[in-house]
C-alpha cells in the first residue's frame, strides 16, 4: 500500500482539521455573542477607578463587540450555517484532490496502469510534457484523462468512479452513500457558483429535497453530519478497494455492517 497511503492521509488529516476548526468556530462564536455584557462590566469597573479611556473610545469599543456578537447570535439561532456551507466547499474539495492524488500516484508506481488502453490514447504536446519532472507527467496524464471522459460532467461520486477505474480502484457504492455524497456534491456546487440560490440544475439533482427555485440553500447541522458520514464512509471504501488491491483483508469497522464493503 505504499504508493496509495500518503494519498489517502493527506485527505483524512485534511478531513480530521477541518472538523476541528468547525467545532472551534462554533465555540468562538458562542463565546462572542457573549462578550458584550463582559465588556460592559469591566468598563463599569473602570469608570469606577478612574482608569477608564475616553468615552469615545468605550463607545466604538461596545459598538463593536455588540455588532460582533449579533452576527454571532444570527449564526448560532441559524445553526451555523456559514460555518456548515465553508467545511462542505472544502471537504468536497478534499476528496477531489484524494482520488486525483491516487490516479498519480498509481501512475509513477504501477507501470501496468500507464500501459492501460485510456492512457495510450492520450496525445501530449512533447515539448511542454519533458518540461514536467516524474510527478507532473503523471499528474498531467491524470488530468487529460479526467477531461477525456468528461469527469466533471458525472454527477456526485460518478465524476470519482469513473477515474478510478482507470486505476483498477472502481466499485459498488451503497446507495445511500452516493445519494448523500451526490447531494453534497450539488449543494457545493450551488454554494460555489450560485451563493446557494436554488436554480433548474440542483431542483432535477435532488428531487428529494422539494427545492423551490430562487430559494437560497442552507447547510444544516443535520446536513453536514449526513455529508460528513457518508464521506467518512466513502472514505473507509477506498481504503478497503486499496488493501484488496494489495491483497490485504479488507478493514471491519467496529459495529459496523457490511453494506459498504467494496
Amino acid at each position: 500500500m505504499k504508493w496509495a497511503k500518503p494519498p489517502l492521509q493527506r485527505c483524512i488529516d485534511y478531513v480530521h482539521d477541518a472538523d476541528r476548526i468547525l467545532d472551534l468556530c462554533v465555540e468562538g462564536l458562542t463565546y462572542v455573542s457573549r462578550r458584550p455584557g463582559l465588556v460592559e462590566a469591566l468598563v463599569d469597573v473602570d469608570r469606577l477607578d478612574g482608569t477608564a479611556p475616553p468615552e469615545d473610545e468605550i463607545q466604538h469599543l461596545l459598538d463593536s463587540t455588540r455588532e460582533r456578537a449579533k452576527f454571532a447570535a444570527q449564526e448560532i439561532e441559524c445553526g451555523f450555517p456559514t460555518l456548515h456551507a465553508h467545511t462542505v466547499v472544502a471537504l468536497w474539495g478534499a476528496l477531489d484532490a484524494l482520488v486525483s492524488d491516487l490516479m498519480t500516484s498509481a501512475l509513477l508506481n504501477e507501470p501496468s496502469v500507464l500501459a492501460g488502453e485510456r492512457f495510450a490514447r492520450i496525445k501530449v504536446p512533447l515539448a511542454e510534457y519533458e518540461r514536467l519532472g516524474a510527478e507532473g507527467r503523471m499528474a498531467f496524464l491524470a488530468a487529460e484523462v479526467a477531461r477525456a471522459i468528461n469527469a466533471d460532467l458525472k454527477p456526485g461520486v460518478g465524476k470519482f468512479e469513473a477515474l478510478l477505474e482507470n486505476i483498477g480502484l472502481a466499485g459498488a457504492v451503497d446507495d445511500a452513500v452516493r445519494r448523500n455524497l451526490l447531494e453534497m456534491s450539488e449543494v457545493r456546487n450551488l454554494l460555489v457558483h450560485r451563493a446557494g440560490i436554488v436554480d433548474s440544475r440542483f431542483a432535477a439533482a435532488c428531487p428529494w429535497l422539494t427545492p423551490k427555485l430562487g430559494d437560497k440553500r442552507t447547510v444544516t447541522h443535520s446536513d453536514y453530519a449526513r455529508y460528513n458520514e457518508a464521506l467518512h464512509d466513502y472514505l473507509f471504501c477506498l481504503i478497503n478497494r486499496v488493501r484488496g488491491h494489495f491483497g490485504i483483508e479488507p478493514y471491519q469497522r467496529p459495529g459496523r455492517d457490511e453494506r459498504l464493503a467494496p
